[in-house]
């Protein structure tokens, strides 16, 4: 039983509702008459907990009850049948239950199981309005209220409704049904005349009721799948949105790969030209790396003979020689092979073009390069060895250790080049260099490259956060936009029973989905890149796994709140607001 004690309700100064008393019992039709405008709806909108803006007392079964535990307690049946246009007739029905025998059971009563596959637009007012009617009774409320679920329908379509209600009729139902016409009077248990706020004639029939349509069984509903289905139905392709966000991420993430790997790509590049594996240390702590494998300390083997003088080379990954760059022609000795200046290859008669022998301390060598005499090839050629002290026009000759020390002796220095294989790998190694503040020219180089690409890394990201701050506005704003323009639908979901929490992950995930393909897209396109910038340059530009999953993480934590807000926002409205919208 629901009654309703002292009820008023007013628009501004318009006294709506005057003094509402009345009694719905169970297993009863009730039908509220009156002419437009005279608060039929109004009264509805309150029995059905939509509207909690009025004054006096609504009881179930002798017990105060509030809005929102009324509105869990009652189904709605309109005057359009407000079905989801964008799923097919089934669909509509999962959308309230998920209980396939129920579906089944309430379409073979209302003849309408052949309508399944088609979609809203391809029914006739009559039969939309029989869908409407299983949708109300698949959630199992205990009041069905229709306002004017005849008003649209022709006359053989609305009688042919009249008696599809009149079917729902049972003991523990209580209908109420508001129209200005007399079509459901045969049906009706009691009729309630509403004149212009206040209740006028009540009239009782003796009705006999000859159904009881009533589904008996309980079941769990999981709305997984359906929710799924109505959420892809609504998402819309923005292909403009999806440029720009794809765009930024792979740019995001380039950016992010090249500033974690280019210390270690840069050195695999400079290892092909420079002999990063060396560096000097005090000859006195030596011993520091005695521990340390794959080590290869190197003797200073120097000697001068008539104006020219004699240098030892390093191995070939060891030295600066391997780098064409610093010879005019030519390449790394090999056996009794020998690099000399350009200038003791002028003394020699040996040009660029003819490559000879040439005898020196009375033994014959092949000349294999000519050093080019620049500079700047001068000052790398002594950066790279603390032994060389190669002067501009010297007459100098370059060859392997085991050559120049059957007649070189080898000199006491103060400090001793030494090579560790994959120095930069070698972590005990770099531990004690970096304790001991050992001077590593190379990486110096390296880390003067590294701090312009973190300088520029730093601006971009901050950039990257202001854009970021910038489109948060911008998403949040624009869905709050639609989800302005989408109020009724989300009203109207509300009084179907859908509840707000399933609205609420309904919504967000429509609104998400999009953005995280997105995601998804950018970094396919961003592996693939690194792939082709890999397999084209030798040049590594993925980050590290653990970075990817954070970022997606962050991303995943920005757009749940930039949907999120908007999405709370709109569901704090209460239905009437979002029904009444325009």
């Amino acid at each position: 039983m629901i009654k309703l004690e002292n009820i008023n309700k007013y628009y501004n100064d318009n006294h709506v509702l005057n003094s509402i008393n009345l009694e719905f019992l169970d297993g009863k039709i009730y039908v509220i008459k009156g002419i437009s405008g005279c608060g039929k709806t109004t009264l509805l909108n309150i029995i059905s907990g939509i509207d909690n803006n009025y004054e006096g007392n609504i009881y179930l079964n002798d017990a105060i009850i509030k809005n929102s535990d009324l509105k869990t307690n009652v189904s709605y049946i309109f005057q359009n049948s407000l079905l989801i246009s964008n799923l097919n007739i089934y669909d509509n029905l999962l959308l309230i239950s998920s209980d396939e025998d129920k579906i089944k059971y309430y379409a073979e009563a209302f003849n309408v199981i052949n309508l399944f596959s088609k979609f809203p637009n391809q029914l006739s007012g009559g039969e939309r309005q029989r869908i409407a009617i299983i949708r109300a009774l698949l959630s199992d409320t205990k009041i069905i209220i229709a306002d004017e679920p005849t008003s649209s329908l022709d006359k053989a379509s609305a009688i042919n409704i009249v008696n599809e209600l009149a079917k729902l009729r049972n003991d523990s139902r209580i209908i109420i049904i508001a129209t200005h016409d007399k079509i459901f009077d045969d049906v009706a248990d009691c009729i309630i005349n509403l004149d212009y706020g206040k209740v006028g004639q009540i009239q009782n029939n003796q009705i006999k009721n000859n159904y009881n349509i009533k589904y008996e069984k309980t079941f769990s509903n999981n709305f997984k799948d359906i929710d799924r289905k109505y959420v892809n139905k609504k998402i819309k392709k923005n292909t403009r949105t999806t440029v720009i966000l794809t765009t930024l991420l792979v740019l995001l993430l380039i950016l992010i790969g090249i500033k974690d790997n280019f210390k270690k790509e840069a050195l695999k590049i400079m290892e092909d030209k420079y002999p990063i594996n060396c560096f000097d240390v005090l000859t006195q702590k030596l011993y520091l790396f005695e521990n340390i494998e794959n080590i290869k300390i190197y003797d200073n083997y120097f000697y001068q003979n008539e104006g020219i003088d004699f240098y030892s080379l390093t191995s070939y990954s060891d030295s600066i020689f391997k780098n064409k760059d610093v010879l005019y022609i030519g390449e790394f000795p090999q056996n009794n092979e020998v690099l000399i200046t350009s200038s003791l290859a002028q003394e020699y008669g040996i040009n660029n073009k003819n490559l000879e022998k040439i005898v020196l301390n009375n033994k014959e060598y092949t000349v294999s390069g000519i050093i080019k005499d620049d500079d700047s090839i001068i000052d790398l050629i002594n950066s790279s060895n603390i032994y060389y002290n190669l002067q501009k026009n010297a007459k100098a000759v370059f060859m392997q250790e085991d050559l120049i020390k059957q007649f070189a002796p080898v000199l006491e220095s103060r400090s001793t080049l030494i090579s560790i294989e994959n120095l930069y790998d070698n972590k005990a190694a770099l531990d004690i260099i970096n304790k001991n503040n050992i001077y590593l020219y190379w990486e110096e180089e390296i880390n003067e490259y590294q701090y312009t690409i973190d300088l520029v890394f730093n601006i971009l990201l901050i950039l990257f956060v202001l854009s970021g701050i910038i489109a948060f506005l911008f998403i949040n704003n624009e869905i709050l936009y639609k989800l302005n323009l989408r109020k009724r639908e989300i009203g109207y979901l509300q009084l179907f029973n859908i509840s707000k929490k399933r609205i609420k992950n309904i919504l967000i995930k429509e609104y998400t989905s999009t953005i995280f393909k997105t995601i998804v897209l950018a970094i396919i396109i961003f592996y693939l890149t690194s792939l082709c910038i890999f397999l084209i340059f030798n040049f590594n530009i993925t980050p590290s796994l653990i970075k990817v999953v954070l970022l997606i993480f962050l991303l995943y934590i920005y757009i749940l709140f930039a949907v999120k807000i908007p999405v709370n926002k709109i569901l704090k409205k209460s239905i009437i607001d979002l029904i009444s919208s325009n």
